[in-house]
């Protein structure tokens, strides 16, 4: 089966084949968007498809994706990307505290003259072919009093044989300058795209802010020298006992033309929770952070010809319909999602939203079109979640209650 380049929806030709590795950090997709008609991206796609002109004078920006997955809405960012990779590895990133407390590793951070923590210390960067945002963090202790800059590189704290303590997975990415993570404008407008009857249909709790605010710009330590970093957080993404990321489907449809050709479909992708065809449910926290997702695996789906994207103009025909029985608000939440066969839309009015059969989630994927239907890639693109079924995705999960004294 020949590899594909990321043919993602909304836009985009079908590719050629890809037999050889590739890596395209944050610094590549940007030099994309800049080199104009002359970009190479991961699927030839259009040059702003990964990073685009913020609102403003925001400069350069990573773009919010809408999607779906399990049946709801949810954002995610692309950062980083890979193809032909046989496997993406964990790799270690260092915090300094002046004290261990387990209950709390972060308690003791150590600090600079302002007061503020001490930035973290990468084991490796972009530049080199091992490169990964997926880390394992060690809270490393040094003396109280230790000056922030004291150390600056893996190599010194191994030289000064301190004492590490291994803490929880978190995915941050080293960024290039002059990139930032979008804003709750440029949220708020992708959003709008994806549901422009209603945009609050697709963000069902909280608001554009909070999603933004799942994502933060840092600085940290690479080889002594201090370069920004966009955090995502901790636990956010499953790593196996040999360090190995574990991906999961991001499914990208596609559709054949009047012509036999094959092309995407132009339609939100929707995102996996598991191996395919596992049927295992996704690991979900109280604080509403997925536990799996951040690495997906592309897989094509094919889809057959009389499936198609529910559209704000089937939404106005359904519910101008004599006798109908579905609200305005019941028909915003599905626009953007792909029914298996769209003849269903003309039954909305009088079956409401049971009338289809919507390929939202993972297994209505599987149920519905099969193994046939489904090809897998070897491409995978580092997107972590920032918004998940309709909610913001907090940064952190919640510190846990404090022991209740006998």
């Amino acid at each position: 089966m020949p590899t594909l380049l990321l043919a993602v929806a909304s836009c985009g030709q079908p590719t050629q084949s890809a037999t050889s590795q590739r890596l395209w950090t944050m610094a590549d997709l940007q030099a994309s968007f800049q080199g104009g008609s002359t970009c190479v991206n991961p699927a030839n796609l259009p040059c702003d498809y990964f990073v685009a002109k913020g609102i403003g004078d925001e400069g350069d920006v990573l773009q919010f994706k809408a999607a779906f997955s399990e049946g709801q809405p949810m954002g995610y960012i692309t950062t980083d990307f890979w193809a032909n990779y046989p496997q993406i590895w964990l790799e270690p990133m260092y915090i300094l505290v002046t004290a261990w407390n387990d209950k709390a590793p972060g308690a003791n951070r150590l600090r600079d003259a302002k007061g503020d923590p001490s930035p973290p210390i990468f084991s490796i960067g972009t530049q080199s072919a091992f490169w990964s945002p997926f880390w394992q963090t060690f809270y490393v202790e040094v003396p109280a009093g230790t000056p922030s800059t004291r150390y600056t590189s893996t190599r010194q704290l191994f030289d000064d044989h301190l004492v590490m303590h291994p803490g929880p997975n978190r995915f941050a990415s080293i960024a290039p300058d002059g990139l930032t993570l979008p804003s709750a404008g440029d949220i708020a407008d992708a959003i709008a795209n994806r549901s422009p009857n209603d945009p609050t249909a697709f963000l069902r709790v909280g608001k554009v802010e909070d999603v933004a605010a799942s994502s933060k710009t840092a600085f940290g330590w690479l080889d002594g020298v201090l370069v920004p970093f966009f955090d995502f957080g901790t636990d956010n993404f499953d790593a196996n006992a040999d360090q190995e990321i574990q991906d999961v489907p991001l499914f990208l449809f596609e559709k054949y033309d009047p012509n036999g050709v094959l092309k995407p479909l132009g339609v939100a992708n929707v995102g996996g929770v598991a191996p395919l065809f596992s049927h295992v449910p996704g690991r979900i926290s109280a604080s509403n952070r997925p536990q799996f997702g951040a690495l997906w695996r592309l897989h094509i789906v094919t889809l057959p010809a009389k499936a198609a994207e529910f559209t704000p103009v089937n939404e106005t025909a359904a519910t101008t319909a004599v006798g109908t029985v579905v609200t305005v608000a019941d028909l915003n939440t599905m626009i953007g999602r792909v029914a298996l066969d769209a003849t269903c839309f003309d039954d909305l009015p009088a079956k409401g939203l049971s009338a289809c059969i919507w390929l939202d989630s993972q297994r209505a994927i599987e149920d519905n079109l099969g193994e046939k239907a489904i090809q897998r890639t070897d491409l995978q693109p580092a997107c972590p979640f920032v918004m998940f079924e309709g909610q913001p995705v907090p940064f952190e999960p919640p510190p846990p209650p404090p022991p209740v004294m006998q």
